[in-house]
């Protein structure tokens, strides 16, 4: 449960750990760990029962006795373990989906108890034909796993279902994290990490993003996250090529071991980052993901890349110099404010950047040259 914390914070609802010869249950409230319990249903010990009735038998009481042991409602079911992650690859490739990275994969139950069913009919080779390369003596424990995992969704009727590459050994770092180093964002803090050793000027992410902040007042704070990590990320690439930036910036954001963050948020963050560096998107490149990320909020990523893509420019990526601008909605127009050193960059790429941004937002552009204000 420790592990899963090391992710998500805030966690709230069960978390199901299921070893060779184990599984475990907890649950979650805010971050807080509450009831725990303990039962003999890892498939090494189910494997010993012999027949099927045996075993049914013994999932269906030990499912039950965990589910009493442990009655905290359930909004979430986060899946520690490698035999969940056996599974959720089989379920990735089943469903061709786009994106393969277990951490955060967040399948639907009724599609889930579906590939569960599906992985009890079928034999090893198959199996290791749509496994993702799992080991065979992985594979061989999956059916008995998917049979136990069929058991505990029906029981527990979880609102949603998560997998987490985090288990014990990110729970023993987070058992010996202090207090205030627990409640900070894990997303947040391995996007700056990534600025601080990546970008050509760390620090100017987080000007970016206070630079930004008129285009996004009165937005949740689970949304200004997703804004905040990807304005830290935003120069991470800058020394490759400028032809393959946006692909490698992409790229980076869809397979970085980072913590805190779903697949829908993973794919806006890394389309955010894509805009910022391509003038144009194509319509194939965001259909890829559109079994991810709904079309409005790609379309709030390409906004965000653009708006990156502006600030970039009329400031060098330099710290210190957006404080010379702002950038504010006035009515149909979409007001870009230079003052002092700033009015340097006016140019035609900077009336370019801030029309492509403008029509994303179905504004008016235009541009304004003030004195410094002393």
């Amino acid at each position: 449960a420790k592990g899963v914390l090391l992710a998500w914070p805030r966690a709230e609802g069960l978390v199901c750990d299921m070893g060779g010869a184990s599984m475990e249950l907890a649950h979650l409230d805010h971050g807080a760990i509450g009831d725990c319990a303990t039962s003999p249903l890892g498939p090494l010990k189910l494997a010993d029962l012999g027949n099927s009735e045996a075993v049914d038998k013994a999932i269906r009481k030990g499912v039950k006795a965990l589910r009493k042991s442990v009655p905290g409602p359930a909004p979430r079911l986060f899946l520690v373990g490698g035999s969940w992650r056996a599974i959720a690859r089989i379920h990735m490739e089943r469903l061709d989906y786009p994106l393969k990275v277990l951490h955060g994969y967040a399948p639907s139950a009724p599609e889930l108890l579906e590939t569960l069913a599906w992985i009890r009919e079928q034999d090893q080779a198959r199996l290791a034909a749509v496994s993702g390369g799992s080991s065979s003596q992985r594979l061989s424990l999956v059916p008995l796993a998917s049979q136990v995992l069929a058991e505990l969704v029906r029981r527990i009727e979880p609102g949603r279902i998560t997998i987490s590459a985090f288990g014990l050994r990110e729970g023993l770092l987070f058992r010996q994290m202090p207090e205030a180093m627990r409640e900070l964002d894990p997303l947040i803090e391995a996007a700056r990490h990534m600025e601080s050793h990546l970008a050509r000027a760390p620090g100017f992410g987080d000007a970016l993003f206070d630079w930004l902040g008129a285009l996004y007042e009165g937005r949740r704070a689970d949304e200004l996250r997703l804004i905040h990590a990807a304005c830290l990320m935003h120069d991470i690439n800058w020394r490759a090529h400028p032809d393959h930036r946006g692909e490698l910036a992409f790229e980076t954001v869809m397979r970085s071991n980072v913590a805190g963050v779903n697949h829908a948020e993973r794919v806006f963050i890394g389309l955010a980052l894509l805009n910022r560096y391509k003038g144009s998107v194509g319509e194939d490149e965001i259909g890829r993901y559109a079994a991810i990320i709904p079309p409005a909020l790609a379309g709030e990523a390409a906004v965000l890349g653009r708006a990156m893509r502006l600030g970039a420019m009329i400031s060098g990526a330099a710290v210190g110099v957006l404080e010379h601008a702002a950038l504010r909605v006035e009515g149909s127009r979409l007001r870009l404010i230079l003052r002092g050193e700033a009015r340097d960059f006016v140019g035609e790429a900077v009336d370019r950047r801030l029309a492509a941004l403008a029509s994303k937002l179905n504004l008016e552009p235009e541009i304004a040259l003030e004195e410094e204000i002393a």
